[in-house]
């Protein structure tokens, strides 16, 4: 099945229909929402796209509380999710973390609705995968519902301070996707960007191997 690229008023995603646009500063688009229970939610297209929110909480509440009837939050047998949400916790706020001086110390916070497990399940829902973690959307602002998402390593990389990202026909991805899917050696397409080439020219300009050094000029 092909995976939708947009979303649209009167889209259903799971239990929530999009109702309309809410203003926003990123490039993302984020939409008001209405959850089959009757609540409200923000949230912005790629967690729509992705399937990583499907309600407004309560589907993981109610996941959560299937779970916690067969003893799956004890400490015998913790859900994956606990364990991502203790490591949060910990890199945050405990200075004895080998990872607190990267977020507790740089003043990363965790807000104070997932100080409880629970409600942290309930806004982020189970893992995708094993290959999935938390990730920041906006890497200056802390751990809350409206700035994290379920995310593999690759994802995470992607969003790092260190990427430089490009907007080419529509769309906004890092050098290194535009490389991979426009099949093009990164480090030349970077040289090629750095030396203030257009976009277009860049990636299709054939490379002559005498200066692929300095950017594959011709």
């Amino acid at each position: 099945m092909t995976q939708r690229m947009k979303v649209g008023i009167g889209d259903r995603f799971g239990r929530l229909v999009v109702l309309e646009p809410v203003p926003s500063k990123r490039h993302d688009h984020r939409w008001k929402c209405q959850c089959d229970c009757g609540n409200t939610h923000e949230l912005y297209s790629f967690s729509l796209l992705s399937g990583s929110v499907k309600s407004c909480g309560c589907l993981g509440r109610e996941q959560l509380e299937a779970r916690t009837k067969h003893g799956m939050c004890s400490r015998e047998h913790r859900v994956p999710e606990y364990t991502v949400w203790e490591a949060m916790h910990q890199r945050c706020r405990d200075p004895n973390s080998p990872s607190y001086r990267l977020y507790g110390a740089k003043g990363v916070t965790v807000c104070e609705r997932w100080r409880d497990f629970a409600t942290f399940y309930a806004d982020m829902g189970p893992r995708p995968s094993s290959k999935h973690t938390i990730d920041r959307v906006d890497n200056a602002k802390g751990y809350e519902p409206s700035n994290c998402k379920w995310a593999t390593r690759i994802e995470q990389n992607n969003h790092t301070s260190r990427n430089v990202h490009v907007t080419y026909d529509g769309r906004t991805q890092t050098v290194a996707q535009w490389a991979r899917e426009l099949g093009v050696t990164y480090h030349i397409l970077r040289n090629r960007l750095k030396l203030g080439w257009d976009f277009k020219r860049a990636v299709t300009q054939p490379v002559d191997s005498r200066f692929s050094k300095n950017g594959g000029l011709t």
